[in-house]
């Protein structure tokens, strides 16, 4: 999977800043983005009442679930090219 190693929003010094940032990876990124997801969806949810325990309400379930879903995504955006 080289594509989820490629790196987003890096940055390189300019004229107004110093340093270069490699940024992220795709995965990292993404598995953020899902983490951040499935987190306002149960805050969501339990503000309205709800209770959905579908991550047994351990944080690495969360994570666990988040890389599988990134992993798979960077899986079928490869085998697109």
């Amino acid at each position: 999977m080289e594509n989820g190693e490629n790196q987003i929003h890096s940055f390189i010094s300019n004229e107004f800043c110093e340093g270069n940032f490699k940024g992220l990876t795709k995965r990292e990124y993404f598995a953020g983005l899902f983490i951040q997801g499935i987190l306002s969806s149960q805050t969501e949810m339990r503000s309205n009442g709800l209770a959905n325990d579908h991550f047994g309400g351990a944080v690495e379930n969360i994570v666990s679930e988040a890389l599988q879903i990134t992993d798979e995504l960077l899986k079928q955006l490869e085998s697109k090219k």
